[in-house]
């Protein structure tokens, strides 16, 4: 899933055995009951339109406890405790971040019956990223007036990550494993204070296709820094050419192996601890310290 496309069908359930992916998406051409979400009932429904591929939401301020909104949510049992799950999504709105406050004008939550998991508010020119202690709330600035793309990868409890436009803003060992059964996702629009107008153009989630491992056969991943260099190598029994994606802390470098099944990958200019680890296979991953 990459920048814009628009695909023609409405709704797909897609069952890839090649790579046992198994996505679900929605292209914001058709309202999103007509494929499987649910509607929640709201006492004040925010107005709601489909115009050229794309979900509009229009909600205005009125006294509580009515406050204008239009939400979805979908249950996310059938991705039971997958090795690797992602959402995707595309969206812009025109409402203030002095909103976010009150989980406002547009939000998008993959979260759970027993914690907050992880919960994105999104306004005009500012994001809200709530996450399972002991994460610290993160806040990023985007800019206004158009659609960003949010993307949440989660590899089991080993790891997440969470990028805006392809630019990693988030990463790190979760608490716990997500989803599990009692996992879902919700998305909408509301207004607390002001008006506002929202445009959704996809959502994407479920397992990604993605080339086999065979992680049984690294036999090691060392890393270690110095004079603020990062060098990490892995040995192996892989074929050469092999390629493991690296993540140091959410920035990638592809590694590839030789002819001995060895491979290494360098960051230059670190400070500070940072995790290295292999995104092929999640339970393999070092912490290094770089210093000040």
């Amino acid at each position: 899933m990459k920048g814009y496309i628009t695909l023609t069908t409405l709704f797909l359930l897609v069952l890839l055995a090649k790579a046992d992916a198994q996505i679900v998406q929605y292209e914001c051409n058709s309202y999103p009951e007509e494929g499987g979400w649910y509607h929640i009932p709201r006492v004040c429904p925010a107005e709601r339109w489909l115009a050229n591929g794309w979900l509009f939401q229009h909600a205005e301020p009125t006294p509580e406890p009515c406050q204008e909104a239009d939400a979805y949510r979908r249950s996310l049992k059938d991705f039971t405790n997958v090795r690797r799950f992602f959402c995707e999504w595309v969206v812009e709105t025109d409402g203030p971040r002095s909103e976010i406050v009150e989980v406002a004008p547009a939000s998008f939550v993959a979260g759970g019956q027993r914690g907050i998991h992880y919960h994105f508010t999104i306004a005009r020119d500012q994001v809200r990223f709530l996450h399972d202690a002991p994460f610290p709330t993160v806040f990023v600035d985007i800019s206004p007036n158009k659609p960003h793309e949010f993307r949440l990868d989660v590899y089991g409890a080993y790891w997440f990550e969470w990028a805006i436009d392809g630019k990693t803003r988030a990463a790190g060992v979760p608490p716990k494993t997500y989803p599990t059964a009692d996992s879902f996702i919700v998305w909408g629009n509301r207004s607390a204070q002001h008006p506002n107008t929202t445009r959704w153009d996809y959502i994407y989630y479920g397992v990604p296709e993605e080339p086999p491992v065979e992680c049984d056969r690294i036999r090691k991943l060392k890393a270690s820094c110095r004079n603020g260099r990062i060098k990490a190598k892995v040995k192996s029994s892989l074929d050469e050419g092999a390629e493991l994606t690296v993540t140091n802390d959410g920035v990638h470098e592809t590694l590839t192996t030789g002819e001995t099944g060895n491979g290494k990958v360098k960051y230059r200019r670190q400070t500070g601890e940072h995790t290295i680890l292999l995104l092929d296979c999640p339970h393999i991953s070092q912490v290094v310290d770089c210093g000040v």
